[in-house]
């Protein structure tokens, strides 16, 4: 299978703007951010945009989620409760004040 269009969606502009500009060579992450941004280079298309936290509470429940557990993988076979209610609101485009 072969990917030509990705859409990297994050709620940090400060992780976006270091890897859509060049970071100082002294940043602890510049290596990192190098192999993405030569990754993002490669022939296809990638694009990097930016969400608030609130239009993206399935993925920040999962981050969370998965920073409460001490395994490197967990498989979720079908959504917990909890997530189940966001991705309901997901899917009927609840909105979310901005704060």
């Amino acid at each position: 299978m072969h990917v030509s269009n990705v859409v990297c969606i994050s709620d940090s502009l400060h992780a976006l703007n270091l890897i859509q500009h060049p970071p100082p060579v002294w940043h602890m992450y510049a290596t990192i951010i190098a192999r993405i941004r030569d990754f993002a280079r490669e022939d296809w298309r990638l694009e990097f945009k930016h969400t608030l936290r609130k239009g993206n509470s399935c993925a920040d429940f999962l981050t969370k989620r998965g920073a409460a557990v001490d395994e490197s993988l967990v498989i979720l076979e079908a959504p917990v409760a909890e997530l189940s209610m966001l991705l309901d609101a997901d899917i009927i485009q609840v909105p979310h004040k901005r704060l």
